[in-house]
């Protein structure tokens, strides 16, 4: 060979390997398929030399589409990984990706390309497809998530399942998408409550729920379900079998039920207004039945009294009041006026003779106007 081809020679290596060096999408293939992130099963779909590779042509080009493409498939692909070996670092990595999708989906110019390419293939396909695809980008790549949270949810893993509750929750989401992720999370976290209601399982029914209104605490729909199932465990109870069931069910109720009737679609929600009446009405009832019982029917017998006595008729006029406050039957007032009138012994009984004033009085106002229904009718 002569010097001045070898030269030659020379020169176009050199310029090849430059143009390869400047060209992030190959040094970041390259890596992939030769670099730490190959085994003996062959190339991995990521790794962090060839992350690093795409990371630093965005940097130098801007939001070049094929880089951003490939960085967000490797970036994914990662994710998957460590989610999969249950590392800690999974959340990041999805943070991560979605955060590179998220400027891919928002690059006109990757989607011109893929429409034109769609065009020009044998046969070719309508590039509106490729607008579909645009489109269902972002549920696709959520319904991953909620896919793990009902996994993690059906193996009680309530942690895992809550990293990516929160990952969907505070990710920045077309509203078209965030608004439907609330429905979508609540099919995911309580997707076995109709068996466990069937089976009448309504400890682990509630806990379902209430997983889900830890993060979305005035979903109507989830209050008024999870209303109907403490009602619907509490109507099984007998209070002289099951009494500290019947005190843990209102200690759990007790919140979502303030939390119901605060809301300000509630009154628009038959169903849900229903519910919490029904409820109120049913501990409210467990509860008299206690007292009763304790004082052997005779609400007068109140020389022994003890301040649990005192809690119980806390309890009972409480939930006579949500009945009767959402339904003016003359069951639930004859029900709160016996509450208040219980409570009002027991108070004076235990040295708050204030509380008994105020609740006597009470009790007196409803007596007159029970009476005044009775002439009424």
């Amino acid at each position: 060979m002569s010097e001045d081809l070898r030269e030659i020679v020379t020169d176009l290596q050199s310029a090849l390997t430059q143009a390869r060096e400047l060209s992030w999408a190959a040094r970041g293939w390259e890596r992939l398929n030769g670099g730490e992130s190959s085994s003996i099963y062959g190339p991995a779909p990521h790794g962090d030399e060839a992350r690093e590779a795409f990371a630093s042509g965005l940097e130098m080009l801007g939001d070049e589409p094929a880089l951003l493409h490939h960085l967000a498939v490797a970036e994914h692909a990662l994710a998957w990984d460590l989610e999969l070996a249950g590392s800690p670092q999974a959340a990041d990595a999805w943070r991560r990706a979605l955060g590179t999708w998220r400027r891919l989906h928002g690059c006109p110019e990757f989607w011109q390309a893929m429409r034109e390419r769609a065009a020009e293939l044998q046969p070719p396909v309508d590039p509106a497809v490729v607008d579909e695809i645009r489109g269902e980008l972002y549920d696709e790549l959520l319904a991953i998530h909620v896919a793990l949270v009902r996994h993690y949810c059906d193996l009680g893993e309530t942690e895992r399942a809550r990293t990516h509750v929160e990952f969907i929750r505070y990710t920045r989401l077309p509203p078209a998408v965030f608004n439907q992720m609330p429905d979508l999370l609540y099919e995911a976290m309580t997707g076995s409550l109709s068996d466990l209601v069937a089976s009448q399982e309504y400890d682990q029914a509630a806990a379902a729920i209430e997983r889900y209104l830890e993060f979305y605490p005035d979903n109507l729909g989830a209050l008024q379900t999870v209303a109907e199932v403490f009602r619907d465990w509490a109507r099984l109870t007998s209070v002289a079998d099951d009494w500290p069931t019947i005190v843990e069910i209102a200690r759990r109720a007790d919140g979502w039920a303030r939390r119901l009737e605060e809301h300000e679609a509630l009154d628009e929600a038959p169903l849900a207004s229903l519910a919490l009446t029904q409820l109120g009405a049913t501990l409210g009832r467990r509860f008299y039945r206690k007292l009763d019982q304790v004082f052997g029917g005779d609400p007068e017998a109140t020389g022994s009294v003890v301040p649990e006595h005192l809690s119980w008729c806390n309890q009972a006029v409480r939930w006579a009041e949500l009945a009767h406050g959402r339904d003016p039957a003359r069951e639930y007032l004859l029900m709160l006026c016996a509450s208040l009138y219980m409570r009002a012994r027991c108070a004076t009984a235990l040295g708050d003779t204030a509380q008994g004033l105020s609740d006597f009085r009470r009790h007196m106002q409803l007596r007159r106007l029970i009476e005044g229904e009775e002439q009424s009718e």
